[in-house]
């Protein structure tokens, strides 16, 4: 084995290492009723954890430890009244945001569901304002589809049951989905297993 070929083996070992390391950490909040956030070296050590609140947790005191770091979170689990499916509660504006100017390897959000994990492209990331954008812009389209079907199968008006089937429950992962294709960010959804 040539130099290159060892150098590429500790670092693909290294790596594996912070992402066994976060989901260790993922299984112990993944159905936690706050927002909890953790920060992982490459190698597996833990740098910094964070507590939220139900809704979100503030990333700032982190923003200093998180270069080239993975950054896992919990996405706490009934959040069916926002009309939001667990399984596909994926990453908000500020979670993408806190990746691209905080130069993360990897962000990672957990559901009692689903685990989502967007990675650092190998040129880096886009520019967040850009990405945002353009999250914004799928979201309209995506909406915009939803309340058409919805209003197409209930002509008499619509609740937010009938957006939830007619693919709001979706939105997040789905619109995330379009758009880390449009930048070709990596992004992955994968079901839990409990």
């Amino acid at each position: 084995m040539g130099r290159s070929s060892s150098v590429t083996f500790r670092r693909v070992a290294q790596i594996i290492g912070g992402e066994v390391a976060a989901q260790v950490f993922e299984s112990e909040i993944a159905e936690r009723a706050v927002e909890v956030a953790g920060v992982f070296a490459l190698d597996g050590t833990q740098l910094a954890t964070t507590d939220g609140t139900f809704d979100s947790v503030d990333m700032t005191p982190l923003m200093g430890q998180i270069k080239d770091a993975i950054v896992t979170h919990n996405h706490p689990g009934d959040q069916r009244d926002t009309g939001i499916d667990p399984a596909y509660s994926s990453f908000s504006n500020g979670d993408i945001t806190v990746a691209m100017r905080g130069d993360v390897y990897q962000m990672r959000a957990v559901t009692p569901e689903a685990t989502f994990v967007m990675t650092r492209p190998r040129g880096g990331w886009p520019d967040a304002r850009e990405v945002i954008a353009a999250r914004r812009e799928i979201g309209t389209r995506y909406k915009e589809e939803a309340k058409a079907r919805a209003a197409a199968a209930n002509p008499g008006g619509y609740t937010m049951g009938d957006l939830q089937r007619a693919g709001m429950s979706r939105y997040q992962h789905d619109v995330n989905n379009d758009l880390f294709r449009r930048f070709d960010i990596p992004y992955a959804r994968t079901p839990r297993t409990r």
